[in-house]
């Protein structure tokens, strides 16, 4: 057998000395702790393994000795280890340890707030969007509700207004009843107490039908009004289609409205119509077979019934900038037997191109021109839409007979795209807007504008929207009315005999 490496025995001199040892070597000890809590190394020629049977074989009493040999370093390496004080050690890291801190930290500190931003804005990032979203989407309901409500009291004060005009008209019915058996109880009691002359006979008649005559005006009066109110009520209906989309009764037809323009529809609740008297205007110049365009068509009020009087022989033309509206026009005029009507989605104006179109609460007032505060959507929206002038809208020598524009403040530029048509048609007839609001916008002068629309030779007329007439006007009144339809035609035109 072979003999095994002696193992090294720690004398008591040395044992004793091992403390201030440590105590002066701060690395030491901290090699020594590692040392106890990992345990003595084993070596190959101590540890007992299960060795191949070539290997040597330990002696039994050999064997006891090396263990007891390692429980003997181990108890003197815990031993010192219990004795070591870390205190220094501690004291000493401290120093170091701000030290340490003091130079890295214009480093680290930077990269550590960068690092709590960036992680902040990924995890925060997501929510405040949606949170924004949130918000605004909420803020729209709100805007929407309050319109309704508002649509909704305007429609109860005007039910409230026609219930108490329907209950004055009874009221007044119930005093001509009275009043005719009142009548007839006076020419009874005549006639019971006549002799029987017939003179006497003949006053009674003509008092019953002095009575009778009276009493029947005044219920036909009021037949008439039940009559208009009842009218109104049908009228009065608003059936939603979709949340943007309302299908109503107009004088013109059904007519599909946005449900979010409370004015329009309050407007067609109301009396069932916008601009009265122009339309009355239009369909008189009108003759079937004539050619009509309307620039600023909106969703056809004076579309569809100018479309229908050109009829089938005629022809007519729709421009519209917005593409809802643009949208409605076309389903309004397929609703009302027009669709024949050639719509173009565009906006009118002196070249081909584009323009920002800014987006009214009121459809109908949607402008190439920026709108006076207030009377924006929320936001100040607005839309790009394309541009073209009437003369590349409509062909050379298509008998052109009225054009009707409705530009908000854009006529001026209509006016210079249409030069071809003018100098064409003779007997051309325009109906134009004239808002002095909108050319102070667009930085018009209004005198300028109507001389501009009198330069080719056309008379001007103010159109009366309360009985459909048309009438002389000087400028200094004119200027005066806050928006008007004006009618412009040349002395010579047959339209004067029309009207």
């Amino acid at each position: 057998m072979h003999d095994t490496e002696p193992v090294t025995r720690t004398s008591e001199t040395e044992l004793s000395s091992e403390p201030a040892l440590l105590r002066r070597s701060p690395r030491l000890d901290l090699q020594l702790r590692i040392a106890v809590r990992q345990g003595p190394p084993r070596s190959p020629a101590v540890i007992p393994h299960e060795a191949p049977s070539s290997a040597p074989r330990i002696p039994s009493d050999r064997r006891t000795a090396i263990e007891a040999g390692i429980g003997r370093q181990r108890r003197r390496l815990e031993t010192a280890a219990a004795r070591v004080d870390v205190a220094p050690l501690a004291a000493r890291a401290r120093p170091l340890a701000a030290r340490a801190y003091r130079a890295t930290a214009p480093v680290t500190q930077p990269l550590a707030q960068r690092w709590r931003t960036f992680m902040a804005d990924a995890a925060v990032g997501p929510l405040r969007a949606r949170t924004e979203e949130i918000a605004h989407v909420l803020h729209e309901n709100q805007r929407q509700l309050a319109d309704a409500m508002a649509a909704l009291a305007a429609d109860v004060a005007h039910m409230k207004h026609d219930v108490a005009r329907t209950v004055a008209a009874h009221d007044q019915m119930q005093a001509a009843l009275v009043s005719l058996e009142h009548t007839s109880a006076e020419v009874r009691q005549s006639l019971s107490r006549s002799d029987g002359s017939p003179l006497h006979l003949g006053r009674a008649v003509q008092q019953l039908d002095v009575g009778l005559a009276g009493t029947y005006d005044h219920l036909a009066a009021q037949l008439a009004n039940v009559a208009e109110l009842a009218t109104a009520g049908v009228r009065r209906i608003a059936v939603p289609i979709d949340a943007d989309t309302l299908l109503m009764r107009a004088e013109v037809g059904y007519v599909l409205c946005p449900a979010n323009d409370v004015t329009l529809v309050t407007c067609l609740l109301d009396t069932g119509a916008l601009e009265r008297g122009t339309r009355a205007v239009l369909e008189c110049i009108t003759r079937p077979g004539d050619r009509y365009v309307d620039v600023g068509a909106h969703i056809g009020l004076h579309t569809i019934p100018l479309a229908q009087r050109v009829g089938v022989d005629g022809a007519a033309i729709a421009v519209e900038p917005h593409p809802e509206t643009s949208d409605l026009l076309r389903r309004n005029l397929e609703a009302n037997g027009a669709a024949s009507t050639v719509v173009h989605q565009c906006a009118v104006s002196d070249r081909i191109g584009t323009a920002e179109l800014h987006i009214g609460r009121v459809s109908g007032h949607h402008s190439l021109h920026a709108l006076a505060p207030g009377t924006e959507q929320d936001g100040s929206p607005t839309l790009t839409v394309h541009t073209t002038p009437l003369d590349a809208l409509v062909e050379p020598d298509a008998g052109l007979t009225v054009v009707k524009i409705d530009a908000e403040g854009e006529e001026l530029s209509v006016l210079a795209g249409m030069q071809r048509l003018l100098s064409d048609q003779d007997d051309l007839v325009l109906v134009v807007e004239f808002g002095p609001s909108h050319l102070t916008r667009a930085g018009i002068d209004p005198h300028d504008w109507l001389t501009a629309f009198t330069a080719p030779g056309f008379d001007v007329r103010l159109i009366d929207e309360e009985n459909g007439t048309t009438a002389e006007i000087t400028f200094d009144d004119l200027i005066a009315i806050e928006s008007a339809n004006l009618l412009f035609a040349r002395p010579e035109s047959r339209i004067w005999r029309r009207l």
